[in-house]
C-alpha cells in the first residue's frame, strides 16, 4: 500500500524546506534508511532518508520546489501500484515589484529635465531634504555639454564601446539567512570590539604534549582551536553576562556554555556548536568538534546542532590574519575573534608565541570594563593553561 512522503521538519524552528535534488527518479526502488532526497532548509542543505522501503511511485515536489514542512513531496509504494493523487500547488512566493522611486524636483526642474531629456534621477538635489531643483538640472546639462570640433580641423574620433563582463547569481538560502542575521546584528547590536595580546608560548609546547598523550591512547588530536573552546567556555563561568541572549528588552543567561565554531562553508559561515562545551575534557571536545566540521563542511550537519549557542568563536589565523572585528550572532551578545600564532621578540633577544584577541560585545549590555577583564583572565589562562587541560 502506497504512502505519502512528506517533507520533513528537520528542526525546531523549520517551517519550510526547499527541494533541491532528488537522488532517486521515478519507478527506482528506496530502502529505509537510504538517502533519497535533497533538502536546503534556511540553515543547511542535507540528505534526508526515506521513511519506508519500496519504489518511489510518484515525484510531487519538483527540484527547487518550496514546500511547507508535513506536506507530502512524493510517494512510496509497491512496483506497479496504481496511485491516485492531486499535485498539491506549491505556494509560489509572491513577486514583489518595487514600486518606482519618488524623484522629489520642482516642478521647474521637471520640466527643464523633460525637454532636455534628462533622467531625474541621475541628479543629485540640492534644494530643501534633497529635493532637485532647477539650477541642478542647469548644473548637470552644464557638465555634460557636448564641445563641437570642426570636422575639417580635428577628424570625429571613432569611439568603441566595450560592455563589462560579468555574470550573476542568485543567492542561496543559506546566503540569504546569513545576510539577514549579519544586517540584523549590525542594525540592532551596539558593537565594540576589545583587542588583547596574549602569549601562548606554553600553550604551544603543551599541544605537542597533548599530541604526544593522543597518539599512545588512539584519541582525537586537538587542535589550537579545540583548546580555545575548552579554556573559553572555563573563563565563561566567571563573566556570564557575555553568556548571555538579548532582545532587545532582557537579557537571559546561561548557566552552562554552548559553544559555537565557526566553520567556512561554500556558501558562507555556519556555526555548528558544542553543547555544555565546560563539562567536557579536552579530548572530548576534540573529537566532538572534528566531527561537528566535517559534516558542516558535507552538508550533512543537523539543523538543532546550529542553534542553542550562547557565546561564538572564530578563528582566521590559519589564513595569516592577525586581527579583524567580528560581528556578534544574534541574539547573543559576545563573539570572540582569533588570529594566527606567531613569533614575537622580547627584551633579552627572548622569543616568545603570541596570538591576537578579539572580543566583539553588544554595549547595551556588556561595558567595556567586564570584557577587558574577560580577555585579561582569558590570556592568563593561556599564558598558563596546565591545569585546564590536564
Amino acid at each position: 500500500m502506497s504512502k505519502e512522503f512528506v517533507m520533513p521538519k528537520l528542526g525546531m524552528t523549520m517551517e519550510e524546506g526547499t527541494i533541491t535534488k532528488w537522488l532517486k527518479k521515478e519507478g527506482e526502488k528506496v530502502e529505509k534508511g537510504e538517502p533519497i532526497v535533497e533538502i536546503m532548509t534556511d540553515k543547511v542543505n542535507m540528505e534526508v532518508e526515506s521513511p519506508y522501503d519500496g519504489t518511489l511511485l510518484k515525484i510531487i515536489a519538483k527540484e527547487g520546489d518550496v514546500v511547507p514542512i508535513l506536506q507530502p513531496i512524493a510517494i512510496i509504494g509497491e512496483e506497479g501500484e496504481e496511485i491516485k493523487v492531486e499535485e498539491p500547488r506549491l505556494e509560489e512566493k509572491e513577486e514583489v515589484k518595487l514600486e518606482e522611486e519618488i524623484i522629489k524636483a520642482s516642478p521647474a526642474a521637471k520640466k527643464l529635465a523633460r525637454e532636455a531629456g534628462i533622467d531625474l534621477s541621475l541628479i543629485k538635489g540640492t534644494g530643501p531634504d534633497g529635493r532637485i531643483v532647477e539650477k541642478d538640472v542647469l548644473a548637470y546639462i552644464e557638465a555634460h555639454k557636448k564641445v563641437e570640433i570642426p570636422s575639417q580641423i580635428i577628424p570625429e574620433p571613432s569611439i568603441q564601446i566595450i560592455q563589462p563582463v560579468y555574470r550573476e547569481e542568485i543567492i542561496s538560502s543559506i546566503r540569504k539567512e546569513i545576510a539577514g542575521r549579519l544586517s540584523k546584528s549590525y542594525r540592532e547590536s551596539v558593537h565594540i570590539t576589545l583587542e588583547f595580546t596574549a602569549d601562548v608560548t606554553d600553550l604551544v609546547k603543551i599541544r605537542e604534549r597533548l599530541k604526544e598523550k593522543a597518539s599512545s591512547k588512539n584519541l582525537p588530536v586537538p587542535t589550537f582551536n579545540d583548546i580555545f573552546v575548552r579554556l573559553v567556555s572555563i573563563v565563561l563561568k566567571d563573566y556570564p553576562n557575555l553568556n548571555a541572549h538579548f532582545d532587545g528588552e532582557k537579557i537571559t543567561i546561561f548557566n552552562t556554555v554552548n559553544m559555537g565554531v565557526a566553520v567556512a562553508v561554500k556558501e558562507g559561515l555556519l556555526v555548528p556548536v558544542i553543547k555544555e562545551a565546560e563539562k567536557k575534557n579536552i579530548f572530548e571536545i576534540a573529537k566532538i568538534t572534528s566531527d561537528l566540521v566535517a559534516r558542516t563542511r558535507e552538508g550533512k550537519i543537523l539543523p538543532d546542532e546550529l542553534s542553542g549557542g550562547t557565546f561564538t568563536i572564530t578563528n582566521l589565523g590559519m589564513f595569516g590574519i592577525d586581527f579583524f572585528t567580528p560581528i556578534i550572532n544574534p541574539p547573543q551578545v559576545a563573539i570572540l575573534g582569533i588570529g594566527r600564532i606567531k613569533e614575537a621578540l622580547k627584551p633579552g633577544n627572548m622569543v616568545v608565541n603570541e596570538v591576537t584577541l578579539s572580543l566583539s560585545v553588544d554595549h547595551r549590555v556588556v561595558d567595556g570594563a567586564p570584557a577587558a577583564m574577560f580577555l585579561r583572565d582569558l590570556g592568563e589562562a593561556l599564558k598558563d593553561p596546565v591545569s585546564y587541560l590536564f
